[in-house]
């Protein structure tokens, strides 16, 4: 438990929704017991052997989600989507092994980067949250009440 009172390094690793990282290996039938001993999941597809794993995310990765904005939800709720539903991007870092709230995400973007006005948008959202975070990696996020937090200069303050 005190692991998440430290504070966490970003590592510029930016992992999208539900993304999993996974370990693969070809291998013969004779390794088989040796694989599933250490938590791959061998199956045989086509003649070949594959043992695989998911690999846990690091502490300082980031995972980001898209979420729909109140225009975005009343044009679903309508069933109105002519250009696509519009959002925007929230993220989380993951702590020891899980999922923690960055509690303010939106003031990293405070032009709105991180939204888009229809799904066509969405891509060039995508990419500038992925390309900040990226150039955050060493960056220390401190916990706070609701999650983590990055310590963010207000203009002016030096």
């Amino acid at each position: 438990m005190t692991r998440e009172l430290e504070p966490v390094v970003l590592t510029g690793h930016v992992l999208d929704w539900e993304e999993l990282d996974y370990e693969e290996h070809h291998i013969s039938e004779r390794e088989r017991e040796s694989y599933e001993q250490k938590g791959f999941t061998v199956v045989e597809i086509a003649g070949n052997v594959i043992a695989t794993r998911e690999i846990a995310p690091d502490d300082g990765d980031v995972m980001i989600q898209s979420k729909l904005d109140s225009s975005g939800r009343m044009a679903v709720a309508g069933r109105n989507a002519n250009f696509g539903y519009s959002g925007y991007f929230t993220g989380y870092v993951y702590v020891g092994g899980r999922r923690r709230t960055i509690v303010n995400f939106r003031k990293l973007f405070s032009t709105g980067e991180n939204q888009y006005c229809a799904q066509y948008r969405k891509s060039d959202a995508e990419k500038a949250v992925k390309a900040l975070f990226a150039s955050l990696a060493g960056t220390s996020l401190e916990r706070v009440r609701g999650g983590y937090s990055l310590a963010i200069e207000e203009p002016g303050q030096g």
